[in-house]
């Protein structure tokens, strides 16, 4: 097999197929939230523990992911248009659909959730009336993004990044040549602002998702959001990720089983403050390793472009935004039939892909109108996706 390089064009299809398997999991992840013990919106009358392990497969790495291959897509957005016009496309493509799933997408959720809890016993339209008076006594904050933080994150981070683009771009220039130190760093010391972040704030800190006070988590994802932001150009990382690959592949597999193993045994049980972050500082090196395996089987196996990449990138947005409905929507109507767990999970899973495909496939992106709402380009509703799908 030849050695992948980076392209001179600036091409990197393998972060796009990154991208869409990444959203592709935090579809199934959210599926599997509607069936585990820990809280979310809903929840299944089949809900229980067995498909918690797997669940914790993906935990410590999925949206880390996500905010690296945003970094990168962010680079390659900067580096063909000016500042300014990324700051103001960058708005418009994450605010308005922002603002939109707020007042329309998120909405069932909220519905379904109080409903089960016994906050509200009214219907839909009565129910939207006390979401647009922003009423607060139904135990849920209103109005709320939900799943949408991932957009107002991603737009507060690049806006902070901006006016820092030019010197990132100098530091972060393309290299060709190999690096001046052993590969198998790699596998480290990006792991250990991770933990220094932890440390530091976690505890002080818990994850909200509110933006105003969840600083750990910013601490995290705005790091690895500034990593994606500078590694795309650099050959000598992708030369080391490369070598690296499976050895990555082999130590996650091992710290995971190892994880598992203890959690199951009940060796997490009852720890102190100190142990908590010791086991947690582990997981963050298991999340790293999990990306740098991750990055390494795209760049060896996915760098090529397709038809089908084409598609599933311009879908993978409006995807994002209408997955968590169509989940709760949907499970909360499966689930008062009765009809076991399997039976159910098999259908929320094949209606969830099925749905969002539907509403995409036949009205977002053949409506200028709610292409604009889900932050696509208007005017290319019946021509077929760009070859290179990286955009602002």
């Amino acid at each position: 097999m030849t050695n992948p390089t980076i392209a001179q064009d600036g091409r990197r299809y393998d972060l796009d197929w990154l991208r869409v398997i990444a959203f592709g999991l935090l579809i199934f992840y959210h599926i599997g939230m509607f069936y585990v013990t820990w809280g979310w919106h809903v929840k299944s009358q089949y809900s229980g523990e067995l498909i918690e392990p797997l669940m914790l497969l993906t935990n410590p790495w999925r949206i880390s992911l996500l905010f690296l291959v945003s970094g990168a897509a962010f680079r390659f957005a900067t580096d063909r248009i000016t500042l300014g016009t990324v700051a103001g496309k960058r708005s418009v493509r994450l605010l308005v659909p922002l603002i939109f799933g707020m007042f329309v997408i998120v909405v069932p959720q909220v519905y379904f959730e109080v409903v089960q809890s016994g906050a509200f016993t009214g219907n839909y339209i009565e129910f939207y009336g006390h979401y647009l008076t922003f009423d607060q006594t139904l135990n849920t904050p209103i109005p709320t993004w939900n799943h949408l933080w991932y957009i107002v994150y991603l737009w507060a981070y690049s806006m902070v990044l901006l006016p820092f683009i030019p010197l990132l771009r100098r530091v972060s220039a393309p290299s060709t040549s190999d690096a001046k130190f052993p590969a198998w760093l790699v596998l480290v010391v990006p792991a250990l602002p991770l933990v220094v972040f932890l440390v530091l704030l976690r505890q002080s800190w818990p994850e909200t998702h509110a933006l105003v006070d969840d600083w750990w988590n910013h601490a995290r994802y705005f790091y690895v959001f500034v990593l994606g932001f500078i590694i795309p150009k650099q050959q000598w990382f992708w030369d080391a990720v490369r070598r690296l690959t499976w050895p990555a592949v082999g130590l996650a597999l091992v710290s995971y089983a190892i994880f598992i193993v203890l959690r199951q045994s009940g060796a997490f049980d009852g720890v102190t403050l100190l142990q908590a972050t010791a086991i947690r500082s582990a997981m963050q090196f298991e999340a790293w390793l999990w990306i740098v395996a991750i990055l390494g089987l795209g760049y060896r196996f996915l760098n090529v472009p397709s038809r089908a990449l084409s598609y599933l990138n311009e879908a993978v947005y409006p995807f994002y935004i209408l997955h968590q409905t169509v989940i709760i929507v949907l499970g909360m109507t499966l689930t008062t039939y009765q009809l076991g767990p399997t039976r159910e999970a098999g259908l929320l899973v094949a209606g969830t892909f099925l749905g969002c495909w539907a509403l995409y496939e036949f009205a977002i992106r053949r409506v200028a109108a709610l292409r604009f709402l889900f932050g696509m380009r208007i005017g290319q509703s019946f021509k077929a996706p760009t070859a290179n799908p990286q955009q602002v």
